[in-house]
């Protein structure tokens, strides 16, 4: 499945704070919602966009996103602690839809800055 991807930031997080349960729309590159019925879905953290290995990953298998609507595109990251040095993150949205192969839907950045108390 070729087509262009969405774009998507998150907003500035504190490194070892809490991120309350955030919701999120899945686009493609002319803003319409993705289709999510079926599907997985994988959210990947990274220091580099072209970095094989991930910082965090959270994904439909494991819990720690959730489908809200999937013919909106509507996902939720559920609320967690998050542990990453202060630093700009990549991040991506991989969708694999029910019996088709893995594409990237969404990608962007995410900035976590340094807590003053640590």
């Amino acid at each position: 499945m070729t087509m262009e991807t969405g774009n998507l930031n998150l907003p500035t997080h504190l490194s070892g704070d809490t991120l309350g349960a955030t919701e999120i729309a899945i686009t493609d590159g002319d803003g319409n919602a993705i289709d999510l019925t079926g599907a997985e879905i994988t959210l990947r953290i990274k220091r580099r966009k072209e970095d094989r290995r991930s910082q965090l990953v959270i994904g439909t298998d494991d819990g720690g996103l959730s489908i809200i609507d999937a013919v909106a595109g509507l996902v939720r990251i559920e609320k967690r602690n998050v542990e990453l040095s202060p630093r700009v993150y990549y991040l991506e949205f991989e969708v694999v839809p029910a019996g088709s192969d893995a594409y990237t839907a969404t990608e962007g950045t995410w900035s976590i800055t340094g807590d003053v108390t640590r």
